[in-house]
């Protein structure tokens, strides 16, 4: 009886940070929003704006540096997303501010949790070439299922796209741009224009 009485209590708890930590943004995949990282959240830099942000762009020599999305990973972010990053585990911290990001699309797959990841290698970041460490710099943006199924058409590698959206800190070490509409994410033609639909 007494097990039981925790158990409740830790769930009403559980749901009380949620709803009252919560940043409606951060994670638009979780239902009451998602709790600001805090536990296994990396190395989370401050940038104060787009310009500041720049220098911690993903850098590699030649291939995407991010981990390729398995099977397996599409299908455990079912659980992994609402329980973990949803809650503050190896989550996300937000910014507060807008980036844009055109490039060439290395990986995109979506997920059980409704995030469709798409790694860019960037020609472009806020408009302007980025001044990278090594021979490219990349960024990820994990694109909700609310906008993506909007879309004509949605990214697929080897696409040129041009990428919108709040700045977050993913807890894997890196940062993540979060399109909230379908506007937000453009693919262009092979001369880095907009197609026409």
């Amino acid at each position: 009886m007494f097990k039981i009485k925790i158990i409740k209590l830790g769930i009403v708890v559980g749901g009380l940070i949620v709803v009252f930590a919560s940043s409606s943004q951060a994670a638009p995949v979780c239902l009451f929003g998602g709790v600001r990282c805090f536990i296994a959240c990396g190395h989370a830099p401050t940038p104060k704006d787009a310009v500041a942000a720049a220098p911690y762009l993903k850098t590699a020599l030649g291939n995407d540096p991010y981990d390729r999305i398995t099977g397996f990973d599409q299908w455990t972010a079912l659980f992994t997303t609402p329980l973990g990053k949803c809650l503050g585990i190896n989550g996300w911290k937000r910014y507060h501010f807008r980036v844009s990001a055109s490039g060439k699309v290395v990986q995109a797959v979506t997920s059980w949790d409704g995030l469709r990841t798409v790694d860019l290698q960037l020609e472009q970041f806020n408009g302007a070439p980025p001044k990278c460490r090594e021979e490219f710099c990349y960024i990820r943006a994990e694109v909700v299922r609310h906008a993506w199924k909007h879309m004509e058409r949605v990214p697929v590698e080897g696409d040129h796209v041009r990428i919108e959206g709040e700045l977050h800190w993913d807890g894997h070490g890196f940062l993540e741009i979060h399109p909230a509409r379908s506007t937000d994410v453009r693919i262009l033609d092979s001369n880095g224009l907009l197609q026409l639909n």
